[in-house]
């Protein structure tokens, strides 16, 4: 058992470890159709509202450095920095903009106006991790596989797709007045 370990990890050792996973929601905002689409242009929405994201730090108009962390079992917390740059056609999207980015993200918010002032809102988000080494992931990876550690992070972009939605509905629902991005400002 333990020799076929080994020589599953030597012949994995010279292949990069790449952890890939999607998700996708769609809820509905009780707000016109404008009011939502402007809110979510401003990516400090994803601060306020998307678990696992502690700082969003702009490198100028139109390029941030996102930085996220996740509490993983038997390991200390992940934490990994994307940059990204935002592009609209249509909704908008922000995504790391180097394809081969060891670190690669993609967000993509579409709003669809409805009747009676209500807002459908459509999110996808992708991430892809590429190391050298599974273990730089975490420390199981190796032994699980990138198949395994992809479904993992398929799971958790679900449930932070669905805490998304209820802080996006609560925000924007809650607020009796929109006028400026410096309301929205913590």
């Amino acid at each position: 058992m333990t020799a076929a370990i080994l020589v599953m990890l030597v012949s994995v050792a010279n292949t990069p470890f790449i952890a890939d996973a999607t998700a996708e929601r769609e809820f509905i905002v009780h707000r016109p159709e404008s009011i939502v689409r402007s809110r979510i242009e401003d990516i400090q929405m994803l601060w306020r509202n998307m678990p696992g994201v502690v700082a969003i730090t702009a490198y100028d108009a139109d390029r941030w450095l996102y930085q996220t962390e996740r509490e993983m079992p038997f390991s200390d917390p992940v934490k990994t920095d994307f940059v990204l740059v935002r592009t609209s056609n249509p909704g908008v999207t922000f995504h790391t903009p180097e394809l081969a980015a060891s670190n690669w993200m993609s967000i993509r918010l579409v709003t669809k106006p409805m009747a009676d002032n209500r807002t459908l809102v459509s999110v996808r988000t992708r991430v892809r991790l590429v190391r050298d080494e599974g273990g730089s992931i975490h420390v199981f990876a190796p032994l699980l596989g990138e198949s395994f550690i992809s479904d993992r992070m398929e799971e958790d972009l679900s449930r932070m797709l669905e805490i998304f939605e209820s802080n996006v509905r609560r925000e924007l629902e809650s607020m009796t007045e929109i006028t400026t991005s410096a309301d929205l400002e913590p």
